[in-house]
């Protein structure tokens, strides 16, 4: 019988628990190779956490969160923490709100002088083009209105637009199209029903919030300003989408 994701993580889980404990009873020929040992294990509850998040499974992630700050106590541990921060899972996990408790108060009280923040999320690769980071802003609110059941036409208008920053011919005709539309991010009020229908489930400043910054994706930069802005909107759209338990969407790609 096939397990469920939930019933998978936690076996996970449980495996990497033990072989953290088994860690310390080990002997390692030098300090390089306890080291990577240490990394490797620290590396794994961080990918389970990545993981548990993508699967819309926040309590997991939280799970795996509290065994890596428990395993965080010594120097290296904190200068481990801050190597794997710098990846995918860690620029993840940085938006996720238990991780700052967790993690960021772990150890650091404890080392006074050790000034690197193993939680700030790295920028993202040059390679995301504004292009790329608007269509992964627009699945990330596609897929928190599929997790709440909300639908409309506003909405609906929105994303066929955001979208169609992939094969647009000119940026700033795209901005002036978007700033037409009944839902555009730029503070205005949301069409009636739908806002009735946000507050009837107690979504309102989720939703605005989240739009706001997704349409903010696209424009902080659009004129030739090269800034960390979108990558700060995407930091908090990702944290909107994990506070409500929504699973996040793979980056889609542009194509040629």
């Amino acid at each position: 019988m096939d397990k469920t994701p939930t019933a998978a993580l936690a076996e996970q889980l449980s495996r990497l628990d033990a072989a953290m404990q088994d860690f310390y009873t080990q002997d390692f020929s030098d300090e390089t190779a306890e080291r990577a040992r240490n990394k490797a294990l620290k590396q794994a509850l961080l990918a389970l956490a990545g993981s548990a998040l993508r699967q819309g499974q926040p309590a997991q992630a939280e799970q795996a969160l509290h065994l890596l700050a428990q395993h965080t106590g010594c120097r290296e541990d904190l200068e481990i923490l801050a190597e794997i921060m710098d990846s995918p899972d860690g620029r993840l996990l940085a938006a996720f709100p238990p991780s700052q408790t967790l993690l960021a108060g772990a150890a650091t009280a404890r080392w006074d002088d050790f000034d690197h923040a193993p939680l700030e999320p790295p920028a993202p690769p040059a390679s995301r083009t504004i292009r790329q980071l608007q269509l992964y802003a627009a699945s990330c609110l596609q897929a928190f209105c599929q997790a709440q059941a909300l639908s409309h036409p506003a909405i609906a208008q929105l994303l066929s637009h955001l979208y169609a920053i992939e094969h647009a011919a000119s940026l700033p005709a795209w901005e002036s199209e978007g700033a037409g539309l009944a839902l555009n991010g730029s503070g205005d009020p949301p069409p009636a029903d739908l806002a009735q229908r946000l507050a009837d489930q107690g979504l309102r400043d989720s939703f605005l919030e989240l739009v706001d910054c997704v349409v903010e994706v696209g424009l902080a930069d659009l004129h030739g300003a090269d800034t960390a802005m979108p990558a700060s909107f995407i930091q908090r759209i990702e944290a909107i989408l994990l506070t409500h338990a929504v699973a996040l969407p793979a980056a889609p790609e542009t194509r040629a």
